[in-house]
């Protein structure tokens, strides 16, 4: 990473590690998938997935502004968040537990990307890129009604594994 002097610095290395933690969430949330058990659960990775896409292109038409082309790199905190929530679904043997552990995940990324969507619309609005602005804009409102679905879907997985019909 070069040395960060200016606000606009910040904004481009904070973009590249976002656009950075989508395409290792893709992977990530692809592999996920194959292993859920509920069908709610799988349409929605399955929808976040495609929203995942969208907001890298959100991405790359902001910095196409600033002439920066966007490359896939390793995004070291990230990589830890996933190696740790991956390291407790593989403990998991019920499928049940599997998929709320699954929803857990999902949100630790979403929290992740939440932050650095609210500093990019920050940095945005102050270095006056109302386009940019914008773009990241939708992404954070994107990010928090997943945010929501998922915490709404946590409750459901959760009452029906504790529910006695289902021992």
């Amino acid at each position: 990473m070069k040395t960060i002097a200016a606000l606009k610095d910040l904004f481009i290395e904070q973009g590249k590690e976002l656009y950075n933690s989508q395409e290792q969430e893709i992977n990530i949330l692809t592999k996920f998938r194959k292993s859920i058990n509920s069908e709610d659960l799988r349409e929605i990775v399955r929808q976040y997935i495609k929203q995942v896409w969208r907001q890298q292109g959100r991405l790359e038409n902001a910095f196409d502004d600033y002439g920066i082309e966007l490359e896939n790199e390793h995004s070291e905190p990230f990589g830890a968040l996933i190696n740790k929530r991956n390291q407790w679904i593989n403990k998991i043997a019920d499928t049940r537990l599997k998929d709320i552990e699954i929803v857990n995940a999902i949100q630790h990324f979403n929290h992740f990307k939440i932050a650095g969507y609210i500093a990019m619309v920050s940095y945005a609005n102050e270095l006056e890129d109302s386009s940019a602005n914008r773009l990241f804009s939708i992404s954070l409102e994107e990010e928090r009604k997943m945010d929501r679905k998922m915490t709404k879907l946590t409750k459901q997985l959760n009452h029906e594994i504790l529910s006695p019909s289902s021992t």
